[in-house]
């Protein structure tokens, strides 16, 4: 990570936010990391602290609080690399206590008791597990707190987030429910339409396990383009059919209708289903600007039953009344845009509608709660976020939102405290743009904290967002988050890192010597092939790392024999000069850096980080950063075994290492929480002493606006089978393919692995059969295809006796690996997959 980063943490670490002020004065003595919503008192003891310590545990006095006990151990193991013990009890000191009292009041509310224990107490499981989402927040900056009491309980039963976007990955909604939960929004809208049945249950089981209502969302009686069969459509007075609007004086139609709402609602198993009723039958025209003249069979039809100026908005109302009723029928809460809502007098809308204001069309928030209407803020001027805008920053919702003022000024009787008022709902819509999933997630982050300080209406942490920010950053986002990629990323499209890559025009190599020298081989049409001694005899062990900067610089990272770790770059006009990083680190103030195993790593920007194993098995890290042109160290936590990869992924630096267990794991670092490494065990098998090759690939589709990102992993597990994993973008999990098993072949020693010109993994392995090296190619749709190169290439057959590396080449496919007598055997293909071999100085 960048030095200015760190130094913000190391920032970060001396403020202690604070959260609203308790009655008592000794509070502002006794202050809290922050809390995000602030919570609603915090009445600090007069001495003691809670001590989480790696022996802690969490403790549930009830089988009801199981699951969210699994939940929250589940969070913490992303902060700690490993899951605390859930247990029965009884409680030791440093354990969390998660307790049910039915005595205690408030749906949502909880305490929490910070002594010799945390003691999370509610009446609700929900209110238990908001009541973990504050430990957690305190936990990710403190693990010694200050002994004290906190209760906090929500203004707003309401608190939710819609997207009118397209189908969205359940990896991208999983991002977004952690995060929505760990700020205590509990309401998630999504279109129906854009959702399979296996997307709603993959998203609703991610959401009960969060206490996020999933609630589905049908626009009636203003359907999707060329939904509504034709018969049951509205003409206009041009005779013009409308593809979009139901005709709801059509009783067939408006059957037709009923049944596919049932069959929508249906689908969601939440209590509450929204039904649109929003811009009937146009956005310019809604139903109190139909005349006889725009759509006059409509008009007409509505005079013949109402009979009144009114009277298509009695027919629109009769229609949503119907509507609900469906909604009701199936034992649930029907919630509907209220613009439509105009003057009328003969049908009087139903008084359990819940009506979503947003715009200053209609009737008045005022007027809906005389007719008994509860109602949900969503103030376009405020709480609209429309694709590719920049509408509606975070510090406007922070600095001037008020609750209880809907668009235009409008306010109930009660103002924010008025009893109909059930909550905020923030709401992002398309316009018809298509979106980077990467730009929406950012876009929405530090909305939705603004947000949930709204909707929680506790007294913020501070009242303007600038002022708020250390205390916002500080919590920063929910552990287990794993950002999105967006266009502009510093981590799109890099290159592979290891001992073979291309620079520029030429392709390079670079190996250990029998005599412990950097060996130097290198290719260009100009020079042809070439080899060199960089640094002398007895200077290095292990497997070089080499990668190009973007200032193109080549950059070839050695270990010493005793652990110190050396850059070796080369820039044009400069040649090649070497550093010690490891003693520049000790020097800046960093500690020792001596490594025991290989090393991995990447560019990042004008960074470059290198990490290992250091001698006592744990995974450090190395980088330097031209903001104060020095090299910083720092240590990620755990163990590992064998040689890691890293890369950049977006602007998240990952490593994948296997640990002490046997499994993979993953580390990152991500700006959006700069304080924290976080860990998980992804729980598949590597092989002892492998090592893991990775690498990245970018594109974009629907004409160059969306972007495709994928991780690619291949390494061999402890019975030689060899295992691609693969986490996409667009995808809604991490893949996982047994190419041992689709091409009967396992492998003896670590596999190497690139994208060819297509983007589609490339793996290189010596077979175990035979000791052949042999070529993986996993096209995206359909089985692996594998050839014997040692076989088929032309000349004599050489067998590798180490592990391969390699890099692709325009779209030749490029593998050097040692044979018997030769240290740096090259193996290549033709654009025309015709294979070829030599052998490099």
């Amino acid at each position: 990570m960048s030095a200015f980063l760190r130094s913000a943490v190391a920032l970060l670490v001396l403020l202690t936010a604070l959260v609203a002020p308790a009655s008592s004065p000794a509070s502002a003595a006794t202050p809290l990391p922050a809390v995000l919503p602030a919570v609603r008192s915090w009445q600090p003891a007069t001495s003691g602290e809670f001590q989480w310590t790696s022996t802690s545990r969490l403790v549930v006095e009830s089988a009801e609080l199981r699951a969210d006990a699994d939940t929250f151990a589940d969070d913490l193991s992303y902060l700690f690399g490993t899951a605390p013990v859930v247990a029965d009890g009884p409680s030791a000191p440093g354990d969390v206590v998660l307790r049910l009292d039915p005595n205690a009041t408030g749906d949502e509310a909880y305490r929490v008791e910070l002594g010799q224990t945390a003691t999370v107490t509610a009446k609700t499981a929900v209110g238990v597990y908001w009541g973990t989402r504050t430990v957690l927040q305190l936990l990710k900056q403190k693990t010694t707190l200050p002994a004290g009491v906190i209760t906090d309980s929500p203004r707003y039963p309401s608190r939710g987030l819609l997207l009118s976007v397209a189908r969205m990955p359940v990896s991208w909604l999983d991002n977004m429910l952690r995060d929505m939960s760990y700020l205590k929004l509990n309401e998630l809208t999504l279109n129906s339409f854009n959702m399979t049945d296996a997307d709603i249950a993959a998203v609703q089981q991610l959401a009960q396990r969060r206490h996020v209502k999933l609630i589905g969302w049908v626009n009636s009686p203003k359907f999707g383009t060329g939904y509504i069969p034709a018969q049951y459509r509205l003409v206009d007075g041009a005779g013009v059919t409308d593809d979009i609007s139901l005709d709801v004086t059509n009783a067939a139609g408006v059957s037709w209708a009923n049944a596919e709402v049932d069959r929508h609602v249906r689908r969601f198993p939440s209590d509450t289903f929204n039904v649109g009723g929003d811009e009937w039958p146009h956005w310019s025209i809604r139903a109190d600007k139909v005349t006889a003249s725009n759509f006059p069979g409509l008009y007409q039809r509505a005079m013949a039953t109402y009979s009144e100026p009114g009277a298509v908005q009695d027919a629109f109302r009769a229609y949503m009344n119907k509507t609900n009723g469906v909604v009701r029928n199936l034992g649930k809460t029907a919630r509907m845009w209220s613009d439509d809502i105009t003057p009328a007098t003969k049908v009087v809308p139903d008084s359990n509608l819940v009506m979503m204001h947003w715009i200053n069309y209609g009737l008045t928030p005022a007027q809906h709660a005389a007719n008994g209407n509860q109602l949900i803020n969503s103030n376009r001027s405020y709480l609209y976020f429309d694709l590719a805008s920049d509408v509606n920053p975070p510090e406007r919702i922070w600095d001037t939102f008020d609750a209880g003022t809907f668009d235009g000024g409008l306010k109930l009787p009660g103002g924010a405290a008025d009893p109909h008022l059930a909550g905020l709902q923030f709401c992002v819509w398309t316009n018809g743009k298509v979106y980077d999933a990467g730009r929406l997630e950012r876009d929405l982050s530090p909305r939705l904290r603004s947000l949930a300080q709204k909707a929680w209406g506790t007294t913020p942490v501070a009242t303007k967002y600038a002022d708020a920010l250390p205390a916002i950053n500080a919590v920063g986002r929910a552990p287990g988050i794993l950002d999105t990629p967006r266009f502009g990323d510093v981590g799109l499209g890099a290159a592979p890192s290891g001992p073979a890559v291309r620079y520029q025009q030429s392709q390079q190599l670079f190996t250990t010597s029998p005599t412990g020298a950097l060996r130097h081989s290198f290719w260009s049409s100009t020079q042809g092939q070439v080899g060199e001694d960089l640094l002398p005899a007895n200077s290095i062990t292990g497997r070089p790392l080499v990668f190009a900067n973007p200032d193109n610089r080549l950059s070839v990272f050695t270990r010493t024999p005793t652990g110190t770790v050396r850059e070796t770059s080369y820039l044009s006009g400069t040649g090649w000069k070497t550093g010690d990083w490891s003693a520049a680190a000790a020097g800046n103030g960093y500690g020792t850096f001596n490594f025991g195993g290989d090393l991995a790593g990447f560019p990042y920007g004008s960074e470059r980080h290198v990490f290992g194993a250091d001698t006592d098995g744990n995974l450090s890290h190395l980088w330097y950063s031209p903001g104060d042109a020095k090299i910083h160290g720092d240590r990620w936590g755990g163990k590992i075994t064998g040689t890691p990869v890293a890369f950049a992924w977006g602007r998240t630096q990952i490593v994948y290492a296997r640990g002490t267990n046997g499994n993979l794991q993953r580390w990152w670092w991500q700006p959006t929480d700069a304080k924290h490494v976080q860990r998980v065990d992804l729980g598949i098998p590597v092989a002892e002493n492998t090592k893991i090759a990775g690498w990245t690939t970018s594109g974009t589709r629907a004409n160059g606006t969306i972007l495709t990102a994928r991780q690619y992993l291949t390494f061999t597990e402890p019975d030689g089978r060899i295992r691609l994993w693969t986490l996409d973008l667009d995808g809604d999990r991490p893949t996982s393919r047994d190419l041992t098993t689709e091409t009967g072949t396992s492998a003896v020693g670590s596999p190497a692995g690139y994208a060819d010109a297509a983007g589609n993994p490339v793996i290189f392995v010596r077979r175990s059969s035979d000791q052949h090296l042999v070529r993986i190619r996993v096209p995206s749709t359909g089985a692996a295809v594998l050839k014997d190169l040692t076989a088929v290439t032309p000349g004599t057959q050489i067998t590798p006796t180490g592990d391969p590396d390699g890099f692709r080449f325009d779209a030749e496919l490029h593998v050097f690996a040692p044979g018997a007598g030769l240290p740096r055997h090259h193996w290549w293909s033709s654009p025309a997959d015709t294979p070829q071999q030599d052998n490099w100085n």
